[in-house]
């Protein structure tokens, strides 16, 4: 009987101790169905109004992009966002993520799932990525990015 009582205080101690780690697979396993994306660019942190935006299938990038939010969830931080990433499978958005890529102390992505906010890492092959598709990304036609974010739900 005291044997029983050990092994039962060394299970509960084991299952006490034991990590229990939140992923992005777990979270929303649907995004290994990405199969395009929209890039937006914000001109500066944290304001939405005015951006830049360009649209890619680029498997590699969204590789990259899946394998990074399928990772262990992160701490939360304070960083102001750069952009934000449009998720999309079989034309239908699955997920909005926003990022930090340009500043290397900050790096992170996050998206809200089941009213929580989830943060990840966002890796320097993602950030350089990311950098690159900046640099191709191009203002919505007209001069309000407004006008944009009107009419995109409407097509």
């Amino acid at each position: 009987m005291k044997l029983f009582f050990q092994v039962v205080i060394m299970l509960l101690f084991t299952g006490a101790c034991s990590e229990n780690t939140i992923t992005g697979a777990t979270l929303l396993p649907m995004m290994k169905t990405t199969d395009s994306v929209e890039l937006i660019f914000f001109k500066s942190p944290d304001s939405t109004r005015f951006f830049t935006y360009i649209a890619t299938t680029d498997k590699l990038l969204i590789a990259n992009l899946v394998h990074d939010v399928c990772g262990a969830v992160q701490q939360e931080r304070d960083c102001p966002k750069e952009g934000k990433i449009y998720c999309f499978s079989a034309g239908q958005i699955i997920n909005t993520i926003y990022f930090v890529a340009e500043d290397a102390h900050c790096r992170h992505m996050r998206y809200i799932r089941n009213g929580r906010l989830y943060f990840f890492s966002l890796s320097e092959q993602l950030a350089n990525q990311l950098t690159w598709y900046k640099s191709m990304a191009r203002e919505p036609s007209g001069t309000d990015s407004t006008n944009y974010q009107l009419n995109r739900h409407v097509r």
